[in-house]
């Protein structure tokens, strides 16, 4: 079966997949069939702490995975803070390049090695709004990663963390009645960072107007504060950045 034909399989699966226990398995599989070792599906947060409210799925050996949380590194990980500054997958070694490394750093890479985890390849997973998190498969200490098993990591991570988030309902579709024309102008030109008298001026109409439909955003968003407003309109898909800063 082609790498292309194997992936295109595994991404039915991901979208069909309906408990993460379903998710779990399959990731198991395609690390199998994309030649990795080990995979890891996670959100990037603290597991001493969250316990059960965030997602991670992984087949990373004990000791290494009680090492890592006994230091608390979900949030500090040098994979995980590379993932936040990147759209596109990246293989392990070329972290160094993308992120100041440190001491503890490099310790993280050590003792991947130490319990038989090589070299890896990771996808992040940012969604504005959401807890950062990153989908990795990784090889067996020693075998090399080859451009297939880039390519077919490539191809199907992003379908499966979107999976999680179906799952958990993280993002669901709002029900409530769309705004209107004219508040979504004003709502973007408050994203600019205008004035309600500047919003009045540009759009023709009276300040009291846009007042009125100011208010109404702060309703519909359930806040008091127009920043919040605009930061929760981006989260939602409302208003995109290029909206507010251009194209």
């Amino acid at each position: 079966m082609c790498a292309q034909n194997s992936s295109l399989q595994f991404i039915a699966a991901f979208e069909a997949a309906r408990t993460l226990d379903e998710l779990r398995d399959i990731l198991a599989k395609a690390c199998i069939a994309g030649g990795y070792r080990y995979f890891a599906l996670t959100q990037h947060a603290d597991f001493r702490k969250a316990g059960s409210k965030f997602v991670r799925l992984h087949n990373y050996p004990d000791d290494y995975t009680f090492w890592f949380d006994a230091l608390g590194l979900g949030t500090r990980d040098p994979v995980h803070r590379a993932s936040q500054l990147r759209t596109a997958g990246f293989r392990w070694s070329a972290v160094p390049g993308l992120i100041d490394m440190t001491a503890t750093d490099e310790d993280v890479f050590a003792q991947a090695r130490r319990c038989g985890i090589g070299e890896g390849f990771t996808v992040p997973a940012n969604v504005l709004g959401e807890l950062s998190g990153s989908i990795s498969f990784a090889m067996a200490c020693g075998n090399v990663l080859d451009d297939a098993a880039v390519q077919f990591a490539r191809l199907v991570c992003g379908e499966a963390f979107e999976c999680v988030r179906r799952i958990l309902l993280m993002r669901p579709i709002r029900r409530r009645a769309r705004i209107t024309a004219r508040q979504l102008a004003c709502l973007i030109w408050s994203g600019k960072g205008k004035t309600d008298g500047d919003t009045a001026t540009i759009m023709e109409i009276s300040r009291n107007t846009v007042l009125g439909h100011m208010r109404a955003l702060r309703d519909y968003f359930g806040s008091s504060s127009r920043v919040f407003v605009v930061v929760q309109a981006l989260r939602d898909g409302t208003i995109s950045f290029s909206d507010i800063f251009g194209t």
